[in-house]
């Protein structure tokens, strides 16, 4: 990504036709730009103004905007900028993208210029841009509420605070490198010694870090499945109308449903938001001994699916016999036992079976509210500071480093080797910020971001 100090410019609002589309220009030439398409004075920072927007060439008329302009380093890029609302539509759009790039030194953003100058120039750290990507990309209320935390610095917070107190114990350590005689003399009797009370210490202080650290890597997988989606498996015998309840649950046909046996042979996919949180619904081949190869490997892959999935919802019906539900390997304690059909006839339900009519629609949104509530543990772990691969492994990496520096504070035998390992874990929480090694992982992130970001 170019980062030279030229003045760039995009359309910041989605494309097409809208009420208002909102465009950005930032850099040394964005008040020259300001002027040349309104020919008026200059607004003070901060006050938004009307006014009529020209080619700067012809002086035709674009079109009445919304100005803003923001004097550096009070900006979103931490240079002067300017923002302008128009009229939302694709001609005004074409207008005004061609006279902005006719003048001198202006050329058009790449996908996330914006927030990579925002980086540069100390407006934003690692974790609260990628926070903005997710914030971008969140469906839903909870993978909102889990970008916001990151986007909002309580990630980098974290970070700093836990770098601080590794550094803290660091210095001492240091010191007893640099000079030994100040730690090895001799304590009076029944006194400790400097360097036992340091000992002492390293071993309350490290382990309580680290923990606090390993907790957060045990909230890694429960942040993944907020951010691409909780999976839960509709499972039980052919027949009972699995393809029927989940096309009930997401409003929609997305599964064929016959009353002819094995009619599902493969893993359909559903995506519906329940209070809040990305839930996957799979609807999955019949549990049942197969009668062909292929209605087998459907069988198969259901049972591998199911298996891996964060919850699933046992089917039964009155009308086709089957074992009870918590009989079957892939029961697990807390999943969902659904009797559908109740409005065949009202069946004799064992205890904590829920009745159910996906055809009618009857007891669905009970099983909704009960799917929440046996999902709402994930929302409650899910933990910012880990939520992508990167943030894990680094945080890892840091604990790794952190048990090794406590083993070492165990013997105390060998104060250099315990430093490393301290300033080995300082370092990979610098990496996490980016303060470290950050070119190529800024790369993977802006490759995802939209233009005007």
């Amino acid at each position: 990504m170019s980062t030279h100090s030229s003045t760039i410019f995009a359309q910041s609002s989605g494309k097409g036709k809208c009420a208002v589309a909102v465009y950005r220009v930032s850099g040394p030439d964005a008040n020259a730009a300001l002027r040349a398409l309104t020919r008026e004075p200059l607004p003070a920072p901060g006050v938004v103004c009307f006014r009529r927007l020209c080619d700067p060439g012809s002086e035709d008329p674009i079109d009445d905007a919304l100005v803003m302009r923001f004097a550096a380093p009070a900006s979103y890029t931490g240079e002067d900028t300017v923002e302008l609302q128009t009229h939302g539509s694709p001609a005004v759009a074409r207008r005004l993208l061609s006279a902005l790039g006719s003048l001198v030194g202006l050329r058009v953003a790449e996908p996330g210029e914006f927030t990579h100058r925002a980086f540069r120039n100390g407006k934003l750290d690692l974790p609260q841009i990628e926070g903005l990507a997710d914030l971008i990309e969140a469906e839903t209320d909870s993978q909102r509420k889990l970008a916001l935390r990151g986007m909002r610095g309580e990630v980098s917070s974290q970070i700093e605070g836990w770098r601080m107190r590794i550094v803290r114990c660091l210095a001492p350590v240091e010191a007893l490198v640099d000079f030994p005689e100040d730690l090895a003399e001799d304590s009076p009797p029944g006194e400790r010694g400097a360097a036992r009370i340091l000992q002492e210490t390293l071993l309350r202080d490290l382990p309580a870090i680290r923990g606090e650290i390993e907790r957060e890597i045990r909230g890694s997988g429960a942040a993944e499945r907020l951010r691409s989606g909780i999976d839960v498996a509709v499972i039980g015998p052919p027949n009972v109308g699995k393809s029927l309840l989940v096309n009930a649950l997401v409003g929609r046909e997305v599964a064929i449903s016959t009353p002819e046996p094995g009619t599902t042979r493969d893993i359909l996919e559903a995506h519906l938001e329940i209070a809040g949180l990305p839930v996957t619904v799979l609807d999955t081949a019949g549990l049942r001994d197969a009668e062909g190869m292929v209605e087998a490997l459907g069988v198969q892959r259901a049972e591998q699916r199911a298996r891996l999935a964060e919850l699933r919802v046992h089917v039964s019906a009155p009308d086709v016999p089957g074992p009870d539900a918590t009989d079957h390997p892939l029961w697990r304690k807390g999943d969902i036992i659904v009797m559908n059909k109740s409005d065949l006839r009202q069946p004799d339900c064992r205890p904590h079976t829920l009745q159910v009519s996906a055809r009618t629609g009857d007891g669905l949104g009970a099983l909704v509210g009960e799917m929440a509530e046996r999902l709402a543990w994930i929302e409650g772990i899910a933990s910012p500071t880990a939520s992508n691969e990167r943030k894990a492994r680094l945080l890892e990496s840091c604990a790794s480093e952190l048990s090794s520096a406590e083993n070492q504070a165990r013997e105390f035998e060998a104060p250099e080797l315990l430093a490393e390992h301290l300033r080995l874990a300082a370092r990979e929480l610098e990496r996490f910020t980016g303060r470290l090694d950050v070119e190529e992982v800024l790369d993977l992130i802006f490759a995802q971001f939209c233009l005007g970001k």
